[in-house]
């Protein structure tokens, strides 16, 4: 009897190890990675959490607890589960540290990310949309917090005992706690600056800051974002692949058929003239003339059917998932633009199939 019992106790436990076995599997199964590389430009690289360094490319996927670094002349954008976009200027590395996404529990979501230097522009997601206080942006040693809804800005910082830094919102607003202080509000259009030893100023219009400041803002409100809804992370990352090599291949085939045309024309020239009397081979080199003449014109039609390809297959990849509920949050006022510029517009999220959680604190 006691042994039957005893064999029944062992199958029992048995099998709740398996259930749980299973749970865990299908657990880590159902939760996809936190985002991907949507565009990659010059020396970028990448380390996982206690992995080597890499280098990145457009479509890595990524979890938290993954270091970007930026060399000189470099971008990297990302763009996240919940639709949420970082565009990493040059010389630049973040830090995705924490990153938590269920569209079925909205309270819970959780991003956080860290800036170690350099500059970026944070576009919000639905996380920020829907609740703004699961999103938190670090910067060297100051914390950025947006206002529900979500925001739109930019953010330069320089690291260390001295830190110094910057803050420029296009769209939404933000809030800010440095090392030299508090900054209380900064809305669209405004800039905000801190610098050790000084209590940080009230914002300012953005077009009262130093040169430099509106010429590194300018280049991140340039860049091409995705839009910041909600994407299935395996799905997009394959089409960024994709997108990353059309617009290059396209435009190497136009380039190679420009030089065989070239040289094609430069070899029936060189016979036209050692034979100035010769109507037969002047006719030909011009006709191999016109005919390089119009491989140029392919050629530079090829590159822009590149990035033409480019944009549409990024449109396409920026659709909403089927599954798309009602929208949660709609796009703040756009703030004034100055002249010949356009301000970065966030648009509505709707909540996408599928979720993400990674990050020892999840």
């Amino acid at each position: 009897m006691i042994a039957t019992r005893n064999a029944h106790r062992a199958a029992s436990a048995f099998g709740a190890c398996c259930i749980l076995i299973a749970l865990a599997a299908f657990s880590s199964a159902a939760w996809p990675q936190a985002g991907y590389l949507h565009n990659v430009s010059g020396l970028v690289s990448i380390q996982r959490e206690a992995g080597k360094v890499e280098a990145a490319k457009a479509g890595d996927k990524f979890d938290a607890n993954t270091v970007y670094r930026t060399g000189a002349d470099a971008t990297l954008m990302l763009k996240f589960a919940d639709g949420q976009v970082v565009a990493l200027g040059a010389n630049s590395a973040l830090r995705v540290d924490q990153y938590h996404y269920d569209p079925a529990s909205r309270s819970q979501n959780r991003s956080t990310i860290e800036m170690m230097q350099g500059e970026m522009r944070f576009v919000a997601g639905l996380i920020g949309a829907a609740n703004s206080e699961g999103v938190r942006v670090i910067a060297g040693n100051s914390v950025i917090n947006i206002s529900p809804g979500g925001a739109d800005f930019s953010v330069g910082v320089t690291p260390g005992a001295q830190e110094a830094g910057y803050i420029a919102v296009a769209l939404g607003e933000i809030s800010a706690r440095t090392p030299s202080g508090d900054i209380g509000k900064i809305t669209a259009g405004q800039y905000a600056p801190w610098q050790p030893g000084r209590t940080p100023a009230l914002p300012v219009p953005l077009a009262a800051a130093p040169a430099t400041i509106q010429a590194s803002v300018a280049a991140l409100w340039a860049a091409i974002l995705p839009a910041s809804t909600p994407v299935e992370v395996a799905s997009a990352a394959r089409t960024a692949a994709t997108v990353a090599a059309l617009g290059p291949a396209m435009a190497s085939v136009g380039v190679n058929q420009r030089l065989a045309a070239e040289a094609d024309a430069n070899r029936a020239q060189a016979a036209a003239n050692a034979n100035p009397q010769n109507a037969q081979l002047r006719a030909a080199a011009q006709g191999a003339r016109e005919l390089a003449n119009l491989a140029t014109k392919e050629a530079a039609a090829a590159s822009e059917a590149g990035i033409a390809a480019k944009a549409i297959a990024t449109m396409l990849q920026d659709l909403p998932p089927t599954a798309a509920g009602p929208v949660l949050a709609q796009a703040p006022a756009a703030a004034a633009a100055r002249p010949g510029e356009s301000i970065p517009t966030i648009t509505s999220v709707t909540p996408g199939a599928g979720g993400g959680c990674t990050g020892s604190k999840c």
